[in-house]
């Protein structure tokens, strides 16, 4: 049961994830808890709710679970979320990264996106020779396209609890 509901609870946190504006209740929450903030950056305030404390605690279950491929760029937070893939870029290269890159913390993608090239800031840094050399180009972007969320263990990457079940659940060997 505590699978499940870890299992059930994750479809909230994918529809923060998943900007289709489908959701009030997700609207709502990016409104007034997020602020413009990525999920995954905001710490876990002393006097919330039960069920947004457990929400907040899913996020290093799932973190790899979930990862982006790059369209336009509009939705997709460049430091926090898994989009590149040497993870987010957050926790590969750290908090100064960020100030030497130039761009802000609540950068989107698009901000490094022309047309459908990259667009990587000037820099000297072995670091970024680094992140621009590992950009495969399965992940070039497209201004065209729109950016999708995808559920990793899912053979077509789409996101249902049933899946989200299956892939956190223990597993033992069959019992005669």
């Amino acid at each position: 049961m505590v699978t499940w509901n870890k299992a059930a609870m994750t479809k909230h946190l994918w529809a923060l994830c998943n900007d289709d504006g489908n959701s009030l209740w997700s609207s709502w929450v990016r409104s007034y808890l997020l602020r413009g903030r990525s999920i995954w950056e905001i710490k876990c305030p002393k006097d919330c709710s039960w069920s947004w404390r457990k929400i907040l605690s899913l996020r290093s279950l799932v973190r790899w679970k979930m990862r982006y491929r790059v369209g336009n760029g509009s939705s997709i937070s460049l430091w926090f979320d898994h989009w590149h893939p040497l993870g987010p870029l957050i926790e590969v290269f750290g908090e100064r990264f960020i100030y030497d890159s130039g761009l802000g913390q609540n950068a989107k993608v698009e901000a490094i996106i022309d047309g459908q090239e990259w667009h990587w800031p000037i820099s000297r840094s072995p670091a970024w020779l680094e992140l621009i050399s590992s950009a495969p180009t399965s992940c070039w972007p497209d201004s065209r396209r729109l950016d999708v969320l995808q559920w990793i263990d899912a053979p077509k990457g789409s996101f249902s609890v049933r899946g989200v079940w299956e892939s956190l659940r223990p597993r033992h060997s069959r019992v005669n």
